[in-house]
């Protein structure tokens, strides 16, 4: 498959820290640090 094994530390550098926060409540639990 094409998955980008580093995406998820090339996502989080794309957007703001508060986009990662909002994605943890979303997902029913928090992503620190805060």
């Amino acid at each position: 498959s094409d998955v980008n094994p580093h995406w998820k530390r090339d996502n989080h550098t794309q957007y703001p820290q508060k986009v990662n926060i909002w994605a943890g409540i979303l997902n029913g639990r928090p992503v620190g640090p805060f």
